[in-house]
């Protein structure tokens, strides 16, 4: 099999990139709940009124593929290392009781590593093994209104519909534009394109990861409900 080549996803401006900063920088119209929608549903729905940090502008830069964050190294070996399910969906233990769980930061970053080692070897394991990944992305995944957000499922904060954090949603942002930069895939690209919304400010949803410091600049945090430290890698993830 012939080794993929890279296709740009957008150019110049238009990047997901250059996307993002849009969406951080400019307001998007609140949506009223239409009937049927529950309240979570609508609490996602929910846009500020008005920007509430500070503004500017800045170059975009296109990043080569060898300097993208997790790319570049040997390649990852076929065989999935450490726990897994029974399709080689790679898992993470969580809590006191060490329960199995499928964690949106591992398998975005373990979906880039295979995207990574197919384009270095062309062995279509990696690939098949991305696209499994990104199916059970897909599984748990929340959607309403063609917009997608990216949760975790498992218990953290007492937050039974799941809570999300910068950091996972950045990669899986990243996982999925790699995958249509390898692949030519519109569908994907579609998908982390309507991952934008969540980095809209929720003051009221305990669940949300963009906040604005007392200085008046946007930060995305990996902790939802507001550590008083903060994680500076959430915040460069989802700027990638």
């Amino acid at each position: 099999m012939k080794r993929p080549r890279v296709v740009p996803a957008l150019g110049g401006a238009a990047s997901l990139a250059g996307l993002l900063v849009t969406v951080m920088l400019v307001p998007t119209v609140a949506t009223a709940a239409a009937e049927g929608d529950t309240a979570e549903e609508t609490m996602l729905l929910a846009a500020p009124a008005a920007v509430s940090f500070k503004t500017g502008d800045w170059q975009i830069q296109q990043v080569a593929w060898g300097r993208l964050p997790l790319n570049g190294g040997p390649p990852m070996p076929i065989e999935t290392v450490g726990p897994q399910d029974r399709q080689g969906i790679p898992m993470r233990r969580f809590g006191t009781g060490k329960e199995l769980v499928y964690n949106p930061t591992v398998l975005a970053q373990q979906g880039m590593k295979r995207l990574d080692a197919w384009r270095q070897t062309g062995d279509a394991v990696h690939l098949r093994l991305a696209r499994k990944i990104i199916a059970k992305l897909d599984e748990i995944a929340s959607e309403v209104r063609q917009r997608r957000w990216q949760p975790h499922r498992y218990d953290l904060i007492e937050q039974e519909s799941g809570w999300v954090n910068a950091n996972s949603h950045g990669l899986v942002q990243s996982l999925l534009s790699r995958f249509h930069a390898l692949t030519g895939s519109a569908g994907r690209l579609k998908d982390a394109r309507r991952m934008m919304a969540a980095y809209d400010q929720r003051p009221g949803d305990p669940r949300w990861f963009a906040l604005v410091t007392r200085t008046g600049y946007l930060w995305l945090e990996h902790w939802p409900h507001g550590r008083s430290v903060h994680t500076l890698n959430a915040h460069i993830n989802a700027l990638f």
